[in-house]
C-alpha cells in the first residue's frame, strides 16, 4: 500500500525538464528547412537511444553521406544557438499545480547546475512551486543521499513521509540511502527493468499516472 507522502522530491533533465525533447525539436524544424519530412514524434523517440549521428541515418537513411553531413551540421548548429530553451515533459506543469493545491510540499534534486536550474524554473513558471532546491555546488552529486538529507532537514520532512520521482537508476539509488520510496519515469521506454532493480516502486511513462499514484497514498490516509 503506499504511503501518504507529504513531501515528493523531482529530478529535473529526463524528469520534469525535456532535454531529449528539444532535441527532437531541432531535428524536425531543420529538416522541414532542408525539404526533408518531419519525423513522426513516436518514429523520433524510438530513435532517441542511439545517440544524433545513428538516429539521423536512421530516421533519413536515403540521405547520401554529404546530405548526412549537412544534416548533422545544420542540428548541431541549431541546438547551440536554442540551448538556453526548456522544454517540459507533456502533463509536468499541470500536475506540479495540481500537487502543490493539495498541500503537497514539493522540493527539486537534480545533477544540474544551480543557476542553470534556477533560469529553467523561472522560464516555465515552475518556481513558486518548489519550497527547497539542491543542485549540482550545493551537495554531493547523486547517487550519494546528501541533497536529499538536506531536503528533508530544511523541509522539516521524515524520509518515510517523502517519495523520489527520478528517470535514473542514480535517482532510484540516492533515495534507497536514506530509505525514501522512490517512482521511476522511463517517457523514452529504455531502462524501465534497470530502474526496477534498483528499486522503484513503479515505472510510469506519462505524468497521469504518477498524480494518480501519488493522490492514491493521501486518499488511502482518510479511510
Amino acid at each position: 500500500m503506499a504511503k501518504p507522502y507529504a513531501l515528493v522530491v523531482f529530478d529535473w533533465e529526463g524528469t520534469l525538464g525535456d532535454t531529449l525533447g528539444l532535441i527532437l525539436n531541432v531535428v524536425g524544424t531543420v529538416a522541414e528547412e532542408l525539404g526533408l519530412e518531419k519525423p513522426e514524434p513516436e518514429t523520433a523517440m524510438a530513435c532517441a537511444g542511439y545517440g544524433l549521428v545513428n538516429a539521423l541515418r536512421k530516421l533519413y537513411p536515403e540521405l547520401t553521406e554529404q546530405e548526412q553531413q549537412t544534416l548533422l551540421n545544420q542540428v548541431q548548429t541549431t541546438l547551440m544557438k536554442r540551448h538556453d530553451e526548456v522544454f517540459l515533459f507533456p502533463g509536468a506543469l499541470a500536475m506540479i499545480k495540481n500537487l502543490h493545491a493539495q498541500g503537497i510540499d514539493l522540493a527539486i534534486a537534480t545533477n544540474k547546475g544551480e543557476k542553470s536550474l534556477q533560469r529553467a524554473l523561472q522560464q516555465t513558471g515552475l518556481s513558486p512551486y518548489f519550497s527547497v532546491t539542491r543542485s549540482a555546488g550545493q551537495a554531493a552529486a547523486k547517487p550519494d543521499p546528501e541533497m536529499l538529507q538536506q531536503i528533508l532537514e530544511v523541509s522539516g520532512h521524515k524520509a518515510e513521509e517523502a517519495l523520489m520521482v527520478g528517470d535514473s537508476t542514480s535517482d532510484i539509488e540516492m533515495a534507497g540511502y536514506v530509505q525514501m520510496d522512490a517512482i521511476a519515469l522511463d517517457f523514452y521506454h529504455q531502462q524501465n527493468e534497470a530502474l526496477q532493480a534498483k528499486g522503484a516502486l513503479a515505472v510510469f511513462d506519462n505524468y497521469e499516472d504518477v498524480t494518480a499514484f501519488i493522490m492514491r497514498s493521501r486518499q488511502q490516509e482518510k479511510l
